[in-house]
């Protein structure tokens, strides 16, 4: 089911200070922060009766990123951040848990546990969409794609930290 933020965000453009337009009839609506989108989900259903049908054909079979959708909510964008910022310099999660790097950082505090969390989240979802691609390896043409299926337990170990550089070039 589709949260009504992701629908509120399709169908409604921010203009800054609680308000919102309609991108389909170009109607002002206010919605305060943190008291959830029932103005918004209102107005669609009351003036846009099809508007669940809409999004729906409009994101059927599509593939795409929250900046396409075009909103990531804040909270979402600094944990991706943070996460980003300790995998890409090979930091230990608990870098972040430091005074002086959160003073740095223009994103919203977290903790250790919860880059931990997020590492092992984002590598249980990536290895779930590598094995669809790479598909059944106990399959007859297995050994054609090994080379393929070797590059992608390469590239998650090393992404992982579970490996050596020079133990996977070898291995």
């Amino acid at each position: 089911m589709v949260a009504n933020r992701e629908r509120c965000a399709f169908f409604f453009q921010p203009l800054g200070e609680a308000l919102h337009r309609c991108k389909i009839c170009g109607a002002d609506r206010k919605q305060l922060p943190g008291t959830g989108y029932s103005n918004l989900v209102s107005h669609l259903a009351s003036r846009h009766e099809d508007f669940r049908a809409e999004y729906d054909n409009h994101h059927r079979g599509i593939e795409r990123s929250l900046q396409d959708f075009g909103y990531v909510c804040e909270e979402t964008s600094h944990r991706y951040q943070w996460l980003r910022w300790v995998v890409e310099r090979s930091m230990p999660p608990s870098e972040v848990d430091d005074e002086g790097t959160r003073a740095m950082a223009k994103w919203r505090s977290t903790n250790s546990e919860a880059v931990k969390k997020d590492m092992i989240t984002v590598a249980s979802n990536l290895l779930s969409v590598i094995s669809e691609e790479v598909g059944d390896l106990h399959s007859a043409d297995y050994p054609a794609r090994r080379g393929e299926t070797t590059h992608w337990r390469e590239r998650c170990l090393l992404c992982l930290g579970n490996a050596d550089p020079a133990d996977v070039q070898s291995g």
